[in-house]
């Protein structure tokens, strides 16, 4: 890993402090708005490294791609990784027709309800602009079936010749919805929220945390909507004694068993669809909410996972839990977030790594 080295002056951070803290919503929406596709996470990898270099004694790289922040402090030989995914889900050029019609395959996990009607930004060596449509939508005509993949594409309003003119060709990234996110009164709507929202609150606690002596690894990685295989190969190369990840999970309050909602507070889950969270890293996270009155809710749920699986079997197992906020629209070009459950995601973690290594809560 190749790394910057930095020295600055430490000073405690006080419960008033944090009392009176308010996050850097403007950075926020800097990351929901980057574009950052798995496979194609380079703009929001540059924008994460220009924000934490002040807050952490050592920045690189793995040779997948993920980024490794270290905050090291002799005293403390645990090694905790804190991880959030840099990469969110999108499209990639399948094939241009000779009418200029693009077709695509999804990267990630994306209902093709989601897609029709909304704008692309193909990110070809010109960006060009698009729509997703059908050949029912772009006609006119209606039907009653609900579309599929296969009958989605992207019109540009070019010709194929001037596609290709700009390179738009197979294997080119296409990101969801060029639009800005909004921060409407205590919500936010954007897309990728899945998981900027992680990426911020890591780097908003190793901002508090680089006023305190800690020894923390955050990790951002890569293409965990594809594979979670960010997580794999840099907890392979970190070797944690416990994990860490901090995502989102999907809202259901419109559920008949709805479980989970916006604004009651981040979410510490149980279970997913792949992993059952540790139980002392479940517990350690409960009593620092508990004791600092911090809100939260229990996720135990079948659909979905984290890259705290890909961890979890890292070489001979890692304890891993899952610290999350609940988010609308998942995986959809326009989602949903409520500000104080982020705001508490980061007191929680805060506290929980201030306890543990700094001694103080």
């Amino acid at each position: 890993m190749k790394s910057t080295h930095q020295s600055r002056s430490r000073s405690k951070t006080s419960k008033d402090e944090l009392r009176n803290y308010e996050p850097d919503w403007v950075l926020l929406r800097e990351l929901v708005d980057a574009y950052g596709v798995s496979g194609n996470e380079e703009e929001v990898r540059d924008l994460i490294k220009k924000k934490i270099k002040h807050h952490v004694s050592k920045v690189g790289n793995d040779k997948y791609g993920s980024l490794i922040c270290e905050e090291s402090c002799e005293k403390h030989k645990e090694k905790i990784m804190i991880v959030a995914h840099m990469d969110e889900v999108g499209l990639i050029v399948k094939h241009v027709s000779d009418k200029g019609s693009i077709s695509f395959a999804p990267i990630g996990g994306i209902d093709p309800l989601a897609l029709v009607g909304h704008r692309v930004l193909i990110r070809s060596k010109v960006p060009v602009s698009g729509v997703i449509t059908t050949v029912y939508l772009s006609d006119g005509e209606q039907t009653l079936e609900l579309p599929v993949m296969e009958d989605l594409y992207i019109d540009t309003g070019l010709s194929t010749e001037e596609l290709e003119s700009v390179g738009v060709k197979p294997g080119v990234f296409i990101n969801l919805s060029p639009n800005e996110s909004i921060i409407n009164n205590r919500t936010i709507i954007g897309k990728a929220l899945d998981d900027r929202i992680g990426c911020f609150i890591l780097l908003e606690v190793a901002r508090l945390l680089s006023k305190t002596e800690s020894s923390v690894i955050y990790v951002f990685s890569v293409q965990e909507e594809v594979g979670l295989y960010g997580a794999a190969t840099s907890s392979y190369k970190i070797k944690p004694d416990k994990a860490i990840a901090i995502d989102v999970t999907q809202e259901n309050s419109r559920s008949e068993l709805s479980t989970k909602y916006l604004g009651k507070g981040p979410t510490i889950t149980v279970k997913d669809a792949a992993l059952i969270s540790n139980e002392t890293i479940i517990q350690e996270l409960e009593e620092a909410a508990e004791k600092n009155k911090i809100s939260y809710q229990v996720d135990v749920s079948e659909l979905g996972t984290t890259d705290a699986t890909a961890i979890a079997t890292s070489r001979t197992g890692v304890p891993t839990g899952v610290l999350g906020v609940a988010v609308r629209n998942i995986h959809s070009t326009m989602s949903i977030a409520h500000l104080d459950d982020i705001k508490n995601a980061i007191k929680l973690l805060y506290h929980l790594l201030r306890k543990k290594h700094a001694g103080k809560n």
